[in-house]
């Protein structure tokens, strides 16, 4: 074989070993993006709280802590009040 020759071979070889290598590391790459999907959809469905309910019921939450806060505050000023309900006092009439 001529010089010209086995130096092409030796270079079409680097190559050929370059690109066997980068194959091998995008497949590792892959696998390693596709298991954490995985992990990702596994931890959504094994979750109480889903992405897309956890505002809506934070927010029930929020809005039942403060009926019934609301509640105790009437409560208490009708015990104030003596039981009047409107909140005026009676004129006596």
């Amino acid at each position: 074989m001529p010089a010209a020759s086995k130096g092409k071979e030796e270079k079409w070889k680097i190559l050929y070993q370059t690109q066997k290598t980068f194959n091998k590391k995008c497949k590792i790459v892959i696998a390693m993006l596709v298991i954490l999907i995985a992990a990702l959809f596994v931890i959504e469905y094994k979750s109480q709280d889903s992405i897309f309910t956890y505002k809506e019921k934070t927010e029930q939450e929020l809005i039942d802590k403060y009926e019934t806060w609301e509640e105790e505050l009437q409560e208490r000023e009708n015990a104030l009040n003596g039981g009047n309900t409107n909140g005026t006092e009676d004129s006596g009439r």
